[in-house]
């Protein structure tokens, strides 16, 4: 029995916990359905205001297009006035330019009436006018077809223009032949009229220096630069190194890039003269020639190569007589160390040869360098495009490996000078054309630097014999 009772009390708390869930269920379902019909409420009030706005919007419409049916109306009457208008005046101006075509007319017909009586002259007057044409064309043909009339007017023609080209470029050319000094071996203005300005084989950019040079060679292009721009003298300049350094095509590059013209002599030309007062003379007519040249020119740049030749030490016991009354010529005509129109370059291999009182003349010194590794790479694969290319009936074609192993060859070529880099450079083109297949070979580029290894080495023994053999002379003489 009080097993029964237990269990009846089990359902009853079951019961209870159900009940009280369920009424919890419904309270809540109680309070989401009020808020649900707050919601409804609400969509309600919306839904009339829409359908208020909407009946608005509905007579605004009805409205407008009242007033559009209004302007269409307004419109099409407008247009019919005005097509209405248009067609009256069209008809007015139809009828006025009726009645002018008409009185035109008339008057052309009353002119041609007036002057139907001097038809007949004017047909006369017409036909003698084509019978002297005739006449003309006709004589002119004869002069065509006469071979020997032809000849003789086409020469009088050439004659007349390489007459007027010859007054205009033929005698300046031969007043500057003979006025030129015979000691100057090349200028700018050494070409034909009909050539175009001289420009050199290379460009001041192409050219190849050491990193120290190429410095020093822009800062005097910014010094020469400036004194043309603020009216300021010219630096003299002195540029030594070894031989081949490119110091000559510096000089040509640097004259293109500032505008100038250059002249070039060198220690040779002065040594054909042997006369001292021809000598002298000679010297006079350089100095006079550039600076009249420089006076009616853009600038002018006198290059002197081997200066050591022309500008020993006169201190030297080994100086001739000549070299130093030479150098008391020049230091007389050249006061100053810069000018304004006209700029000195001596080049010499060896500086230390020069005159003291001549290097006191001298603004600028810039030693030129051997090229180091890089430049001796750019150097060889410059010439080495440029002599591949320049035979268009045998283009030689350069194998990658050599492209690729340039860095190798400019080792090899230690101590080698840009032109000797270029004198490599063209015997490997001309040695590639003569094999069947011409392909630039990395066996061909190597052959040919070690030949010019060996006869590099000779050159130098050579030279150290004649150092031997000069100093042993000066000693014998000073004994």
């Amino acid at each position: 029995m009080r097993k029964q009772f237990d269990e009846i009390n089990v359902v009853a708390r079951e019961s209870v916990v159900n009940f009280n869930r369920g009424f919890a269920l419904a309270h809540n379902a109680n309070i989401s359905s009020m808020k649900a019909m707050e919601v409804c409420q609400e969509l309600k009030n919306m839904s009339s205001k829409i359908y208020q706005d909407l009946h608005i919007a509905r007579e605004s419409l009805i409205d407008v297009q009242g007033s559009i049916d209004d302007f269409k109306t307004t419109m099409r009457q407008a247009g019919e006035e005005i097509c209405e208008q248009v067609r009256q005046e069209a008809a007015r101006n139809n009828q006025e330019a009726f009645e002018d075509k008409r009185r035109l007319i008339h008057e052309k017909i009353h002119e041609k009436q007036r002057q139907g009586i001097f038809e007949q002259g004017e047909r006369i007057r017409a036909q003698a006018t084509v019978d002297a044409e005739e006449v003309k064309w006709q004589r002119v043909k004869e002069m065509l077809e006469d071979p020997y009339l032809i000849a003789k007017m086409l020469g009088a023609l050439t004659g007349f223009v390489f007459g007027c080209y010859l007054i205009k470029y033929g005698v300046p050319l031969v007043i500057d032949y003979f006025s030129h000094p015979r000691v100057i071996s090349e200028t700018s203005e050494d070409r034909w009229f009909w050539q175009d300005e001289i420009t050199p084989e290379t460009e001041l950019k192409d050219l190849f220096f050491t990193p120290n040079v190429q410095e020093r060679l822009f800062d005097l292009v910014l010094r020469i630069d400036s004194a043309r721009s603020f009216n300021e003298n010219l630096p003299n300049v002195l540029l030594y190194g070894p031989p081949g350094t490119g110091k000559t095509a510096f000089v040509k590059a640097l004259a293109h890039e500032s505008n100038f013209d250059y002249a070039l002599t060198s220690g040779s030309e002065f040594a054909k003269i042997t006369d001292l007062s021809s000598l002298n003379d000679e010297l006079r007519k350089l100095i006079e020639w550039a600076n009249d040249y420089s006076d009616d020119s853009k600038g002018l740049i006198v290059f002197i190569d081997e200066a050591e030749s022309l500008f020993a030490n006169r201190k030297l016991a080994t100086t001739s007589t000549l070299t130093q009354n030479f150098i008391n010529t020049f230091l007389a005509l050249v006061q100053d160390s810069g000018q304004k129109n006209i700029m000195f370059i001596f080049a010499t291999n060896h500086p230390f040869k020069l005159d003291d009182a001549v290097l006191d003349r001298l603004g600028v010194s810039i030693e030129v360098e051997l090229p180091g590794v890089q430049e001796r790479a750019l150097i060889l694969a410059a010439y080495l495009q440029k002599f591949a290319n320049d035979n268009k009936d045998s283009v030689v074609s350069i194998q990658p490996e050599v492209m690729n192993r340039l860095f190798h060859y400019a080792e090899m070529m230690e101590g080698f000078s840009p032109r000797t880099i270029k004198f490599i450079a063209e015997e490997m083109i001309v040695v590639t054309r003569r094999q069947k297949n011409v392909d630039l070979t990395d066996a061909i580029v190597t052959d040919i630097i070690r030949k010019t290894q060996g006869i590099q080495q000779k050159v130098q023994e050579w030279k150290k014999e004649r150092d031997a053999w000069v100093t042993a002379q000066l000693i014998g003489v000073g004994a």
